[in-house]
Formats: C-alpha cells, sequence, structure tokens
C-alpha cells in the first residue's frame, strides 16, 4: 500500500470533497478517484458513501481515518528522524541559519540538482527570495543584529540551464 493514498484518503475525508483532495494534492479529479479506487481495492472495501453530487465516510473509512492519520504522522516522523541522522553526519551546524538567495540562485537550489545537498546541510535554515540588492542590504542589516547565528547570501549571477 502506498502511503500517498492514504494522503489522498485522509484529504477526501477532511475535505469532503474529491475535487477539492485533487486540488490541494495538484492532481486532477480523476487521479485523486483512481488513488482512492486503487486504495479501496487493496482494502477490500469501499471507504466512502458516493452520490452524484455528495461522498461521505461510510463505517469503514470512519474506522481507518484516525489510522490513516496516525500512519502518516509517523511517515512525517520517520522523515524527520532519518534527515536528523542525515544533518549531523553532514556536520550541518547547530546554529540558526538565515540564507538570503537572489531569484535565480533560489531557483537553482530548490528546483534544481542542489536541493538535496541543502535539505542535508541547512534542513533547519530560513531562506528567503530576494533581489540582488537586497541580498546585499538584508546580509549588512542583519550583521548589525545581536542574534547568534550564520547568515548567508547567495548570488547567482548566470543562468543554471
Amino acid at each position: 500500500m502506498q502511503t500517498n493514498y492514504l494522503k489522498h484518503f485522509v484529504d477526501i475525508a477532511d475535505s469532503g470533497s474529491i475535487s477539492l483532495a485533487a486540488s490541494k494534492n495538484f492532481i486532477t479529479s480523476q487521479g485523486m478517484s483512481r488513488s482512492l479506487s486503487v486504495l479501496e481495492t487493496e482494502l477490500g472495501c469501499k471507504l466512502f458513501d458516493r452520490t452524484s453530487n455528495k461522498i461521505a465516510l461510510n463505517r469503514y473509512g470512519a474506522a481507518i481515518l484516525p489510522l490513516a492519520k496516525q500512519m502518516l504522522e509517523l511517515q512525517d516522523e520517520m522523515a524527520d528522524r532519518l534527515s536528523d541522522i542525515a544533518r549531523q553526519e553532514a556536520g550541518a551546524s547547530e546554529e540558526d541559519v538565515v540564507a538570503y538567495l537572489n531569484n535565480v540562485a533560489f531557483d537553482a537550489a530548490f528546483f534544481g540538482p542542489l536541493a538535496s545537498s541543502f535539505d542535508e546541510s541547512f534542513g533547519h535554515a530560513r531562506f528567503y527570495q530576494c533581489e540582488n540588492a537586497q541580498v546585499v542590504e538584508n546580509l549588512i542589516d542583519d550583521s548589525s543584529d545581536d542574534e547568534e547565528g550564520i547568515r548567508l547570501g547567495l548570488l547567482c549571477l548566470f543562468s543554471p540551464d
């Protein structure tokens, strides 16, 4: 059983709508219906009572909803633990990290191959997307703060493509 099917089930149950749950998960309503159908097939029972314009949990769905939520919470906890271990192995700083990135650097870091290295090294960092001049201004402004921590600025003056 794929946990994303459970997430879809929980989102449908919480929103009371396949289309709202699909929108929340950035998939089509048909994809959300298919995900629910696969889960129901795997479990061997229907989880919702459906009418032409309404969907509601039936007794099977109501019975497993708390368990599905618990499983998803455990999955998040597991990912957090592994992230902590990886960060410790990478020698990441336990100090607060604030990073200011210009638009190109932000896109390259979070939507490109650098994303995994950022996640490992700066899992608890706060990132701010800025224009070039704002990166420098923010770094100068932050240097006068009494707060301890690491301040980073990254300008990308080329296209990552």
